[in-house]
This record gives structure tokens, C-alpha cells and sequence, in this order.
């Protein structure tokens, strides 16, 4: 039986290249901010910000309000497989 990547089954989720590593940094780093994901991802920050507005929508992802600050947790894999 052949493993697939996560890269590979995101894909096949439908999501972009940018999208998968806007998730992927997500999950790496746990709760963070859109900065945070935007510099890890190294994606610009207002693409960060739309992705993560589509992943919320969606419920891939959720926002959490921290000392004034929004943060933002994406889903772990087998959650999103279960929504999906």
C-alpha cells in the first residue's frame, strides 16, 4: 500500500499550494499570529490573512483573541479528514 504525503492529501482536499503552506506553518506553529504564520510560511501577510479567513470560514481553522491579540490554530490533520 503506498503512503501519500500530507502535501499530497491537502491536494487532493482541494487546497492551493499557498493554502497548504499557510496550514502547514499553522500546525507547526500551534497558536499563532498572522505575522507569525506569514513569516513561516513565507507567504506575504495579507494572503496570509485571506487564507485563514477561508479556513475559518470552512472550520479548518479558528481565531483566538490573546492579550489583544488575534491568533489563529488551524485543525490537525485527522480532524480535518473527520470534516472532510
Amino acid at each position: 500500500m503506498t503512503e501519500i504525503t500530507i502535501e499530497e492529501a491537502l491536494t487532493s482536499f482541494g487546497l492551493s499550494q499557498k493554502e497548504i503552506k499557510i496550514y502547514l506553518a499553522c500546525l507547526e506553529l500551534g497558536t499563532a499570529t498572522a505575522n507569525q504564520i506569514s513569516n513561516k510560511s513565507a507567504i506575504n501577510r495579507s494572503t496570509t490573512y485571506d487564507i485563514l479567513k477561508i479556513f475559518i470560514e470552512k472550520g479548518i481553522a479558528s481565531r483566538v483573541i490573546k492579550a489583544k491579540t488575534t491568533h489563529f490554530e488551524v485543525a490537525s490533520p485527522n480532524n480535518l479528514i473527520n470534516q472532510l
